[in-house]
């Protein structure tokens, strides 16, 4: 993820902070209900708006496409959505993970490691 963005994530800079909060909208748009954090900051230092939406494939490192149900946010790799060990969600790419309740991330942190880079 890069020096800069890791310093801002909560996850990387300190495990006593809250995570990155977002709110997957009805109408497509991505918010995030807690103070300013990375995401907001890159986004608006490039002047890009937020917005989600279903797409059915997803395209492996090796150019497999994958069909399915995932969620892509603007432009960057699509998501895959599933359940986490204790019934609660996780939806990741090789650039992010989405997780709730997100207390499990921690204990889930090697698993979600060696799922990195898998998906372009």
């Amino acid at each position: 993820a890069g020096e800069w963005w890791t310093s801002l994530d909560p996850y990387w800079a300190s495990h006593g902070r809250q995570q990155m909060m977002r709110v997957f909208e009805e109408n497509g748009e991505l918010s995030n209900p807690g103070p300013p954090d990375a995401l907001n900051t890159y986004a608006n230092q490039n002047n890009i708006k937020l917005h989600w939406r279903f797409t059915k494939t997803r395209r492996s490192v090796d150019g497999t496409v994958n069909r399915g149900q995932f969620l892509k946010l603007n432009q960057w790799p699509s998501a895959g959505i599933g359940r986490s060990k204790n019934w609660g969600w996780i939806m990741q790419n090789q650039w992010v993970v989405y997780m709730h309740p997100s207390k499990d991330m921690y204990d889930m942190h090697e698993e979600l490691e060696a799922d990195v880079d898998r998906w372009v």
